[in-house]
């Protein structure tokens, strides 16, 4: 939902979850919804984090993803978005 964060609905709690947004100088868009959706995945499978901290986390790095041009994750990237996941 861009600017306006992001809603999940949990499987297991079937509760909607609203995550607020990441505030960063937006340069580009493009791939933002890819990178949200991967970052998820790692942050729910891999990290095992909880559902909302998940959402949480693929927020982050999409928002991170948005502050340069083009759709690479660059080690930059991947920082920026978790410095913002952090505050």
């Amino acid at each position: 939902m861009g600017a306006q964060g992001c809603l999940g609905i949990g499987r297991m709690d079937s509760r909607v979850h609203a995550v607020p947004s990441f505030e960063v100088n937006v340069v580009d868009t493009t791939g933002a919804g890819d990178t949200f959706n991967a970052a998820f995945i790692h942050a729910f499978f891999n990290k095992t984090l909880p559902f909302e901290r998940s959402l949480q986390f693929a927020n982050a790095m999409a928002a991170a993803s948005c502050e340069n041009r083009g759709t690479e994750l660059t080690a930059q990237v991947l920082a920026r978005g978790e410095k913002l996941y952090q505050s």
